[in-house]
């Protein structure tokens, strides 16, 4: 199993218990968010990835100071790669 695989895995686990994991490790869910998110970013190149990224920021907004972490990324992800129109559409509909 490769390392995307075990880090699917660990996102999936994140979700299911982010109720319980939110109120002691918030800032902690957030950087495992933001390293994915950046990772994703520049990994994919087709629409249905560029939605993964914004789930992965929707998500990200739940938790506490997440929600101005993921307006930040926006902004990065709209500088570093200004030359993806579909990722940018997506990133839009944030």
């Amino acid at each position: 199993m490769g390392a995307r695989a075990t880090l699917a895995n660990s996102l999936y686990f994140l979700e299911l218990y982010k109720e319980d994991l939110n109120p002691y490790y918030a800032k902690e869910l957030v950087a495992i968010l933001e390293s994915e998110v950046i990772a994703l970013a520049g990994e994919v190149t087709n629409r249905s990835g560029y939605r993964r990224v914004v789930r992965l920021l929707r998500n990200m907004q739940e938790y506490p100071g997440g929600a101005e972490r993921a307006r930040d990324l926006v902004l990065e992800l709209k500088d570093t790669y200004p030359h993806r129109p579909a990722m940018l559409d997506e990133l839009a509909k944030l």
